[in-house]
């Protein structure tokens, strides 16, 4: 009789392809079995899908390819479609994880009851030294005037690691992002799966709000660490996936969504514009060092940000309107074919 593995790893897109291999190499390399591996790609240059193809197969997995660009949650929902475990781990293409990762993460849903188990997530580099964030607070707050507000907030955000952070256990919180996240597969299948009208923010609160709502617990699980590696120097494939997945039109859409679904007060989106403005901006942090050098931060600030930035932009739109013209497209030929079906070629 062949044993189920307890949890299906879905390997997802973010926000650039440039170390999706590296990512998936040492995902392959540092997770012990059993379990079930499931990528998802979509827009992405050939020769990067045919290396991913490669390595799929090489592994026993399976491949979910996308005609154009896939939100995340399209792609998380096109995983979640064909896993037949308990559990499923969401992994980004921009994380690499450590050595027996995935088998804490496992154990503490199993001992726990967890419905949403995080790793400890690390950023930047070198990889396990500076924290991204161990859990926090999600919450949806009533106002007085009968509105509500969006809270947000990460634990330990940027932190250096200290010794402190290794002598916990699994620690109970209300907020994870999915950088990296198990899931108890029946319950999201209960819940209809992902939010698919949210399409590039606040997914992870969203997750976290339902199954706070639903009396699902949340943790975090000290033992397993994952490191969030955005690339240094955008490279233009890089660039063509960052603008999709941070375009106005997928976060307009998302921002209404969450103001629709949660009824947020007028305004509440203020903190995420910012972000999303200094997001954007990260691609340009490199020629503000630069010119900075040369001018002066004040100057180089300036001619990065304020004429650099938007003349490149300008000179980008066209062929985002493709892009996004594109997904539009395949999103509808989804839709008229099957509602549910989110991925139209499989391996």
């Amino acid at each position: 009789m062949t044993t189920i593995p307890p949890a299906t790893i879905a390997f997802v897109p973010r926000e650039t392809v440039s170390q999706t291999l590296d990512c998936l190499d040492c995902l392959l390399e540092k997770t012990s079995r059993p379990y079930d591996l499931v990528v998802v790609v979509g827009g992405y240059p050939d020769d990067l899908t045919a290396a991913i193809r490669e390595r799929v197969s090489r592994a026993g997995g399976h491949l979910i390819e996308f005609a154009s660009h896939a939100t995340p949650n399209e792609a998380r929902n096109a995983a979640l479609s064909t896993a037949r475990t308990r559990y499923i781990v969401f992994v980004d293409h921009d994380v690499f994880v450590s050595e027996g990762w995935l088998e804490p993460l496992v154990r503490c849903a199993e001992e726990t009851g967890a419905t949403l188990v995080s790793p400890v997530v690390f950023e930047g580099s070198p990889r396990f030294a500076r924290l991204h964030m161990v859990g926090g607070v999600a919450r949806v707050k009533p106002l007085p005037t009968g509105a509500n507000e969006y809270v947000e907030i990460h634990d330990d955000a940027h932190r250096e690691l200290s010794a402190a952070d290794l002598s916990s256990g699994p620690k109970q919180t209300e907020l994870i992002e999915f950088h990296t996240a198990l899931v108890e597969i029946e319950w999201l299948r209960d819940i209809g799966g992902l939010d698919p009208d949210l399409h590039s923010l606040a997914e992870h609160w969203d997750i976290c709000i339902t199954a706070a709502r639903d009396g699902r617990t949340i943790y975090v699980e000290p033992e397993s660490w994952v490191n969030y590696t955005p690339p240094k120097r955008l490279t233009r494939d890089d660039i063509r996936w960052f603008n999709v997945r941070w375009s106005n039109c997928w976060n307009s859409r998302s921002m209404h969504r969450l103001a629709e679904k949660y009824d947020l007060e007028p305004g509440w989106a203020r903190n995420t514009l910012i972000f999303l403005k200094g997001h954007r901006r990260h691609r340009f942090g490199p020629m503000r060092k630069r010119l900075s050098s040369l001018f002066g931060d004040q100057v180089g600030r300036l001619l990065a940000y304020k004429m650099i930035k938007p003349l490149v932009e300008l000179l980008e739109r066209p062929q985002l309107e493709r892009d996004l013209a594109k997904w539009k497209d395949a999103r509808k030929d989804r839709g008229r074919a099957d509602p549910r079906a989110d991925q139209p070629t499989t391996l």
